[in-house]
């Protein structure tokens, strides 16, 4: 994958969705899970994304009322983890 220069092998981005998946998970996220991804398009985004997935979560198709504040994603009014920086989950 190539974006603005920079690319991305399959294989990195199979290992950057797992390790998404594997912190959502670790957060409390499974099959069912409403997971609201906040990014800009980058190269970043696709891992995210795919990551939601193999944890077993879902993208909501809309723009869900959502809050990062300090220490937490709250979703209606619901903490549901912690807020997760991308570089924590580089390619």
């Amino acid at each position: 994958m190539r974006f603005e220069g920079r690319s991305l092998t399959y294989g990195e981005l199979d290992a950057a969705a797992d390790r998404v998946a594997r912190t959502l998970r670790d957060l409390g996220a499974g099959p069912g899970t409403v997971v609201a991804v906040c990014a800009e398009r980058s190269l970043e985004l696709l891992p995210g994304l795919l990551g939601v997935l193999k944890a077993g979560g879902r993208v909501p198709a809309d723009r869900p009322r959502v809050s990062a504040g300090a220490g937490g994603v709250h979703a209606g009014g619901r903490r549901t983890g912690r807020a997760a920086h991308p570089a924590e989950h580089p390619p």
